[in-house]
């Protein structure tokens, strides 16, 4: 992966307009967490380079690990909804960040997860049709 967001950097110098505005403001230790994400190594001209969508889930990833943080998992739970854990946490953090945050992800999740699937009636996803 790092070689082919070295190769779209030099794709993305040649053409400038290519480039995305990040959508958030990412400090000096976001950007030396995600030299060491679990994805691979995103340097500053990488992360410019992911899609719109992939610059939003990595926003959403670093506030959430800011917010999360040192936070006790059933505290943080009862303040934040499943639309606030990002899908791609992993992806844009580090191991040891994401295991720093991951019971607090789980907090918030959990009664999602206890709820089950939802979906119209006669659909696969009816739990009276199992």
């Amino acid at each position: 992966m790092g070689i082919r967001l070295r190769g779209l950097a030099i794709v993305l110098a040649a053409y400038p307009g290519l480039a995305h505005a990040l959508p958030c403001a990412l400090s000096e230790t976001d950007y030396q967490s995600l030299a060491n994400a679990k994805a691979g190594a995103l340097t500053p001209a990488a992360i410019e380079a992911l899609s719109p969508g992939d610059q939003r889930d990595l926003c959403r990833a670093r506030k959430f690990y800011v917010e999360a943080r040192g936070k006790d998992p059933a505290v943080y739970a009862k303040s934040h909804t499943a639309d606030d854990v990002p899908i791609h946490l992993s992806r844009f953090t580090t191991p040891e960040e994401y295991q720093e945050v991951y019971k607090a992800g789980m907090a918030v999740m959990l009664p999602v997860i206890e709820r089950g699937p939802s979906g119209p009636p006669g659909t696969n996803r009816d739990p009276a049709k199992r």
